[in-house]
Order: C-alpha cells, then structure tokens, then sequence
C-alpha cells in the first residue's frame, strides 16, 4: 500500500508548526508492487504559510520504502540522499539542509538591510509508475533564492528492480529501433513546440547538436508509452521554456526489446 505521511520539522523559534500529522492509504498499484510512505517536510520563517505572500520556506517530499532490501534499497537510499542532502557539505540529513537554508536566509537579510525578497525551495520525488522489473520515479525542483526569474529542473528516472541501476534507451531498445525512435520523437518534439516539419530547429531557436534533434536519457515508460523532458536551456533558450514529449505505446511495441 501507498502511505502519505506529512511531517512539519522545526527550526528554532523561527520555524512554523503545522497541524497534526495526516495519514492516507491508497491501494498498491499490483501485489509485486513496492511499497512506501510520502515523507512531507517542510521548514518557514516565522510560521509562515508557504502560499502567504513574503513567505521563505523549503519543502521536501519523498518516498521512504518499506521492506525494501539489497541492491534496490542502497540505491533508493543513495538517490533520496543525494537528492535531499549535501553532498559537498557532507551534510546527509533533509532537516539539516532545510534548517540550513532558512539560518542562510536570515544571515543575507541581516546583511542586506533593505533586502525583503523571499526565497523557495520545492523540492519532491515521487513513485510514477511500476512492474515487476522496474520502478519510475519523477525529480521536480522549483527554486529561487534570488534573480530574475525561478528555475525548475525535472528529472525521470527508471530503476531496474533487481539491480538497482539506473536503466537507459539501450536497456529498452537496440541501435536500429533508437534510430526509429529518434524520428518518432522528433515528429512529437515539432507537434508540440508548432515547429513546421521544413523548418530547420536551429531556426526555430534551439540548439540541438549539428541542428539534428536527438533523444536523451530523461525518461520514464508506463502504459501510455515513453515520455521524455527536455528542460530549460537544455536544448534552447530558457524563452522557449521545457518541453514533454510521448510517445504512444502503439508505435513502440515492434521497436522494444523482447
């Protein structure tokens, strides 16, 4: 089953309480299904209501898996810590990061007298979709802590039950199906963004390598077909923004590995 727990750390007297900790239950997607509780957690200055204007908050959501053990666990472990720690301050703990944040926040608003711009922090990784080989998770990061405009980054993951490794194109396909793959995205890809099937795409602003479009490794599989995301300025100018693309399961069944 699929458990929600959410959980409102503290941070000294600068930091919000919440209500009491609320507990949902969802059935699991099938019996070999992996299961989990959604950790919630979030940290404010003042108490303050993250939809409240001139609020500083930084909230986490994540996955913590119940009788997961092996490979699989260390590498579920290591993804949330990397996600939700700090590595270069070796610092492994979320509520750590959180409190760290805030105590940041405060030291540059004291610095910087007349500074009153709130910064954020979102940061959640969630279950998409699984089967008995592999799990699909999703990254999404929103943040600002300052400039002209937030930034936000997703991250799709595919990990292979049995390993725990991160799978890739060439897991599901090989050479000659990639090459099929790479026309069939690019048609989505052009549908999407309204790009004319004549029109070059380093034309219509993007920076695709030798202006060829090309797949990447940021995707996850569930039965509607493949999806891929492109993220700001990975392949164009932050004004022509991120994109998603599927391909639908139909036109993927003769190109998968058996």
């Amino acid at each position: 089953m699929v458990k929600i727990i959410s959980i409102v750390m503290l941070a000294g007297m600068l930091v919000s309480c919440s209500s009491n900790p609320t507990l949902t239950t969802t059935p699991a997607e099938q019996a070999d299904s992996l299961n989990y509780e959604t950790i919630t957690m979030m940290q404010s200055i003042d108490g303050c209501d993250k939809d409240s204007s001139g609020c500083t908050y930084i909230e986490f959501a994540y996955p913590q898996f119940i009788n997961t053990s092996g490979l699989l666990a260390d590498s579920l472990t290591a993804i949330i810590q990397h996600t939700f720690g700090d590595s270069e301050k070796n610092i492994l703990s979320p509520d750590s990061v959180q409190h760290n944040f805030i105590a940041s926040y405060i030291a540059f608003k004291k610095k910087e007298n007349i500074y009153t711009t709130p910064w954020f922090v979102e940061k959640s990784l969630m279950v998409l979709s699984q089967n008995p080989k592999w799990i699909s998770l999703v990254y999404d990061e929103r943040t600002f802590t300052g400039g002209a405009h937030p930034n936000s980054y997703k991250l799709y993951s595919v990990i292979e039950k049995a390993s725990g490794r991160k799978m890739i194109l060439t897991d599901f396909f090989d050479s000659t199906a990639i090459y099929k793959l790479m026309g069939l995205g690019e048609t989505e890809f052009r549908s999407v963004k309204g790009i004319n099937p004549n029109q070059g795409l380093e034309d219509a602003g993007y920076w695709f390598e030798k202006n060829r479009f090309h797949l990447n490794n940021n995707f996850y599989l569930n039965e509607n077909g493949i999806t891929f995301f492109f993220n700001h300025y990975e392949v164009g100018p932050y004004s022509l923004g991120s994109t998603e693309i599927t391909i639908p399961a139909n036109k993927l069944v003769k190109l998968m590995k058996k």
